[in-house]
């Protein structure tokens, strides 16, 4: 389809497709291809024939089954008509022959229509139906991990719903932190941990956000693996570190290279933060004092940023600040320091009477005022950190109970935070052992074991989880021939893979195609993008089947146009594909395609398209397939023989290996052969077409060459006036290059004026298409 897409080259798609089908009505892509330029066009009418004409060809698809369906419940005209058709095709005993991924989506969308109502109840109740008939099904187990899975659920619940919502789609790895995240909130920190396992391994670390590994190194602490988590933090330090002296050595250029490798950029402040919390846990003194100058740093040199932006951030600068000083009490004794920052604080703006009364307590507390602690940080409860400084007093003058008490409620009620793992952290110290902090966290490990049983399975596993193979029915073609190409989709997983945009298999193949035609040059090309569209996912072990037919692209019209030259292909195929910008040796910007996370590539060479060799031997045997015209490759050979008879066309007479008997007359010279041997072709050519069949004539006018000598064909056709050969006509006036002389072809100028609705509405199309591919040109130039 042309770009930009326009409502009349939708409406021209919805034209040529149907004549398409008409042509060949057996072939299934094209049926697939005519449901989805119905829907583009808005024609309702289109779409229920393409639909009808698919699943005749292939009753058992599911995505064509489906499409059925919904076309059938979509032409009762109010709800109440809609919901019985539902419930007729859902009820008990009735839906179980159907396959239960598409009654599983018919059900999603019965819920859909309920939650547009208002019935929160039904709609509850078909949501319901469509998880338990197919929870791999990304929709359905989403809208209801939201519903079902809200703060009113238990524990085991939310899991129970958050991990099938990731197995549903374990290509995205939003969800697979979603359940991270939830099973730090409830303190399985091993389960969590190892989830986040799965999201690095599945990462480039350098590409991972600061927020996300914060999330991850915290969770290793947690789980008491300091080691891995500081190794996560010291990566990181490394990484920024690079490219800080780089930006530092260009603006600073006489720094030595020993000065430069001493310089150190500043982590976030929440990877700073966790390191320092850490080292004050188990580092040196050193270590610690390092780590934490490195934290509060981090957050003053980000207010200093701020400050720059005027009044309008002074409140955020506060903040910081306010932070920075906070960080200075919890992990050290500095209170001189955090005070003076304090101080810098109140120049400019009133501290909040909750922000300054924590402070004040911290600072008693750092200064050995136990009691004056407790006593004013008890006078805000519902602060977290000030409950963590009155367990610390409570510590330090001997109520251990009451500590532990506080300390635990903090590591229960915020155990996602760093403030909440490190209350568990003194909390384990304080009673000298680990231990669960929540009662939900057993039924949890119980439940993630399943989930890590199926997560590993394709992690582990090192054959690729969806698996691709592109293979070609042959490896030499004919001119004209069809190039197709056949392309399986493997799920080599033990679960079900949807195949849908929110889904583990995206629904659609990339296709690049490189072509090599002898001394023909030609620029960038896109790839081809092919739909998979004729089933909803792929059970465990499953594959489907789908073909490309190049003819039906780019490079059947790259072909078409050389015909004699042949052409040598490769074909690389790849499923989960990603795109980025990349410059060319030439510095030219252009889009590089890959696999993306549980993508899969395939590619074959070797391809080669025949070119024809231009002896007197060929063309005398082409003339001889011509003049009988008894099959296709006969047709084949007239198309060919339309390329040929230009006089520029040189042509090579290769002597027999045996010479004839001397019949005593004289041999023609060569060029007099050749051209003879044309004179006879376009002979050939011009009484040959008016005796073909309509299709047949339709077919050589849209794949002949553009000479003008040939054009007197286009007087000897059998229905003139007929749509396809019409079509055919001024389609042709595209592909053949014939550039802007074409908008004054009399068939064209014919068919916009014409009564027929489809041909006015192609011909339309057409000379827009050549204006603005030729006319537009001219004017730039």
């Amino acid at each position: 389809m042309s770009e930009p897409l326009t409502t009349t080259a939708i409406a021209t798609a919805v034209v040529l497709i149907q004549e398409s089908l008409k042509l060949d009505p057996k072939n299934v892509s094209l049926w697939r291809n005519a449901i989805e330029v119905a829907q583009m066009a808005d024609r309702p009418d289109v779409e229920f024939a393409a639909i009808q004409g698919l699943i005749h060809l292939t009753p058992n698809d599911t995505m064509a089954q489906l499409a059925r369906l919904r076309s059938v419940i979509e032409k009762a005209n109010t709800v109440e008509q809609r919901m019985v058709l539902y419930e007729k095709l859902l009820a008990d005993g009735r839906s179980a022959q159907l396959d239960s991924r598409v009654a599983s989506r018919l059900a999603f969308d019965a819920s859909q229509l309920q939650r547009k109502l208002g019935d929160i109840e039904q709609f509850a109740r078909w949501l319901a139906e469509a998880v338990a008939l197919d929870p791999s099904y990304p929709d359905a187990i989403s809208m209801a991990t939201g519903f079902f899975g809200d703060e009113t659920a238990d524990a085991y619940t939310r899991a129970e719903l958050l991990s099938s919502t990731m197995l549903a789609n374990i290509r995205d790895v939003t969800l697979q932190v979603s359940l991270a995240e939830f099973l730090m909130s409830y303190g399985n920190y091993k389960d969590a941990a190892q989830m986040y396992n799965v999201v690095l391994g599945e990462s480039v670390e350098d590409e991972i956000k600061d927020g996300l590994l914060a999330d991850i190194a915290l969770s290793q602490w947690a789980n008491g693996d300091p080691t891995s988590a500081l190794g996560i933090l010291t990566r990181r330090q490394s990484s920024v570190d690079i490219e800080y002296r780089k930006q530092t050595k260009t603006q600073q250029s006489r720094l030595t290279p020993l000065e430069i490798a001493r310089i150190h950029a500043p982590l976030v402040p929440k990877l700073s933060t966790i390191r320092a919390a850490i080292y004050a846990e188990i580092g040196s003194a050193k270590e610690a004092n390092q780590a934490l100058t490195s934290a509060v740093d981090s957050i003053l040199t980000l207010a200093s940023i701020y400050e720059t932006q005027g009044d309008a951030a002074t409140i955020k600068v506060a903040e910081m600040k306010i932070q920075a000083a906070w960080i200075l009490l919890w992990l050290s004794n500095e209170t001189e320091r955090a005070q003076e920052i304090i101080a810098e604080v109140e120049e400019s703006v009133v501290i909040h009477m909750t922000e300054k009364t924590r402070l004040n307590g911290w600072i008693a507390l750092k200064s050995g005022d136990y009691e004056e602690a407790i006593s004013v940080l008890s006078t805000i409860p519902n602060d977290k950190p000030a409950l963590v400084g009155t367990a610390i007093a409570n510590l330090q003058i001997g109520n251990k109970q009451q500590a532990a008490t506080q300390l635990l409620h903090i590591a229960k009620t915020d155990g996602a935070s760093i403030l909440g793992v490190w209350s568990l952290k003194q909390l384990e110290k304080l009673i000298g052992t680990t231990f669960d902090v929540r009662s939900e966290v057993p039924k949890l490990q119980k439940l993630m074991v399943g989930v890590f049983d199926t997560v590993n399975n394709y992690v582990l596993d090192p054959r690729p989880v969806i698996d691709v193979q592109i293979t070609p029915r042959s490896m030499t073609y004919e001119p004209y021939e069809p190039v197709i190409a056949d392309i399986e989709i493997k799920n080599n997983t033990t679960i079900p893979l949807t195949i849908a945009k929110n889904g583990p298999i995206q629904p659609f193949i990339l296709i690049e195609a490189l072509v090599e035609i002898p001394s023909v040059k030609f620029g960038g090309v896109p790839p081809i993008v092919l739909p998979i569209n004729s089933e909803v996912s792929l059970l465990p072990g499953e594959s489907m089947n789908t073909l490309v037919d190049l003819r039906h692209y780019w490079p059947g019209g790259l072909l078409n146009s050389f015909p004699l030259r042949g052409a040598s292909l490769r074909l690389r195929a790849i499923v989960n594909f990603t795109a980025r910008n990349t410059r060319s040796s030439q510095g030219q910007t252009t889009l590089v395609y890959e696999t993306g996370w549980l993508g899969s590539t395939d590619q074959v060479a070797g391809i080669r398209v025949d070119g024809i060799r231009l002896t007197g031997e060929w063309f005398e045997s082409a003339i001889k397939q011509a003049k009988k015209m008894n099959t296709i490759q006969d047709l084949t050979a007239m198309v060919l023989l339309t390329w040929v008879v230009d006089p520029e066309i040189k042509v090579t007479i290769v002597p027999p290996l045996i010479p004839p008997p001397d019949t005593g007359e004289p041999e023609l010279p060569e060029e007099e052969v050749v051209n003879n041997l044309k004179t006879d072709a376009m002979t050939t050519i011009l009484t040959k077409f008016p005796a073909l069949g309509p299709m047949a004539q339709a077919w050589v006018l849209s794949t002949m060459s553009g000479d003008e000598s040939l054009e007197a064909v286009s007087g000897m056709l059998q229905s003139p006036e007929g749509k396809t050969t019409t079509l055919s006509q001024i389609i042709r006036l595209i592909s053949a290059g014939i550039g802007a002389e074409a908008l004054q072809n009399p068939t064209l100028v014919k068919a916009i004026d014409s009564n027929d609705e489809d041909i006015k509405t192609v011909a339309t199309w057409v000379k827009s298409y050549i204006e603005d591919a030729y006319l537009v040109d001219d004017t730039e130039e």
